[in-house]
């Protein structure tokens, strides 16, 4: 018994993962798809008289990844838990009544949409960008051999370098955080063969909201609404008439809509995944609330060569009271 098909390595999880495995006699094949960095069961198939059996891993493993946003002060974070690693167990029964059993290689499987072969930045931002004063944002890179970042920041009175080392290969997170540079006025994240990412850092806008998402590149983004241009406040009401009186079940909702800044198609299309995005949060300070998006679609305002777009936000879950 064999594998004659599997994905390549750092294959996206968006896809199809694709095995083949082949066995020279007609018999149920077992199949066992495995973890490797704690060896839990992920998934299982039998396979019924067969000399071959193809199957797609790919829908068992995207339940396993987990994205929570970093917290803390700038510097390296694991990200073990946005990529996963399995390998493949296939059993069959011979003609003389034994077992026989193959195994594949370890796999790594990132959560994108599109196959990477160099070392990058996972991110669906344009290198060049702005941060408020007082904000953070979170870096995903993927390496394939030690390196070391490097943030270069520049301020009226000095430029000044920091660096942190990454030890080994593979995906890593990077949290800046504009508060452990004071009076920088640009912020130079060079990654190595990663390449570099530009920060501006400008005023944080009054009434500013801040929002994060997870995007088609297995990547945690932020941006910086500067505009809510309006509310709504939607209350929904229950009625029940009893002994005690009118009692009212009140469910009670609030929708804001964001605006952008005016910015480049490729900020735009960026910021249009946020309506397709499996997890969308509201950015506090060290803190991050759940929230849906409202709208399937997008406003979008050009000006000239520069757009803006509206998205409209609320609260993952109505607010409730029971009023008598």
């Amino acid at each position: 018994m064999r594998f004659t098909q599997s994905p390549q390595p750092l294959a996206p999880l968006a896809g199809q993962l694709e095995y083949t495995v082949e066995h020279d006699n007609t018999t149920p094949i077992d199949i066992r798809i495995t973890r490797t960095t704690d060896e839990a069961l992920l998934g299982a198939k039998r396979f019924v008289a067969t000399d071959h059996a193809k199957f797609d891993i790919a829908p068992y493993l995207r339940p396993t990844i987990r994205f929570v946003p970093t917290t803390g002060r700038t510097g390296l974070y694991s990200a073990e838990d946005r990529v996963v690693t399995a390998m493949i167990e296939a059993t069959a029964e011979e003609n003389n009544g034994e077992i026989s059993a193959t195994r594949s290689e370890a796999c790594t499987f990132l959560p994108c949409s599109t196959t990477v072969k160099d070392p990058t930045w996972l991110t669906t931002l344009p290198a060049s960008r702005l941060i408020p004063e007082g904000a953070a944002e979170e870096l995903t890179l993927l390496t394939f051999a030690p390196q070391t970042i490097t943030v270069t920041t520049r301020s009226p009175r000095q430029t000044t370098t920091h660096r942190y080392p990454i030890d080994e290969a593979g995906i890593h997170l990077f949290r800046l955080d504009t508060r452990d540079f004071p009076d920088a006025e640009m912020l130079i994240v060079d990654g190595g063969a990663c390449g570099r990412i530009v920060y501006s850092v400008c005023q944080s806008p009054a009434d500013g909201v801040r929002v994060a998402w997870r995007s088609s590149a297995g990547s945690i983004e932020h941006y910086t609404f500067p505009v809510e241009s309006s509310a709504l406040f939607i209350t929904e009401k229950q009625r029940v008439y009893g002994t005690d009186g009118h009692t009212a079940l009140v469910r009670h909702e609030r929708r804001r809509t964001l605006r952008s800044a005016l910015e480049t198609r490729a900020m735009l299309e960026a910021l249009a995944e946020i309506a397709a995005s499996p997890e969308v949060w509201l950015v506090g300070d060290e803190e991050y609330t759940p929230i849906d998006v409202a709208a399937a679609q997008h406003t979008v305002h050009r000006h000239g060569a520069l757009s803006s777009i509206e998205i409209e936000i609320r609260p993952k879950h109505k607010t409730l009271f029971s009023w008598n």
